[in-house]
């Protein structure tokens, strides 16, 4: 097992962003909208998830991977009427790629913000691969 976290996350001392199993799975801890320079979280739902994905994109690259590598994300909305914010963004960044996704709505840590998101992703694969 191996430990990702990048060392420019304001929380890198306080949980592991990423853990690889075997070389072949990595499990990305749920992502929230904080920005790695702790700046104010924006009120902006879409921009939240922006910097949920971008959050994500960060912990993939210290593992080596991108965003074409996730193969599943659960994402833990606060409320039903982000749901199609949601579904924006995630085309907005991931395009036409659709890895498998749960939705639940529920109670977020922190009132301000609009999604968690965590993620698992095949390491040594990506799209180009899984589509061949």
């Amino acid at each position: 097992m191996k430990l990702h976290t990048p060392t420019e996350h304001p929380l890198a001392n306080g949980y592991t962003h990423g853990v690889e199993v075997e070389g072949r799975l990595l499990f990305i801890s749920g992502q929230v909208p904080r920005r790695p320079d702790e700046g104010p979280v924006s009120e902006d739902p879409a921009e939240q998830l922006r910097q949920i994905w971008r959050n994500i994109a960060n912990v993939l690259d210290c593992a080596g991977a991108s965003l074409s590598d996730l193969v599943h994300v659960r994402v833990y909305l606060a409320d039903r009427a982000y749901k199609q914010v949601f579904s924006e963004v995630r085309r907005e960044v991931l395009g036409e790629y659709k890895p498998g996704v749960t939705v639940v709505i529920c109670g977020i840590w922190d009132e301000r913000w609009v999604a968690e998101i965590e993620a698992v992703a095949e390491l040594g694969g990506g799209r180009a691969e899984r589509a061949a």
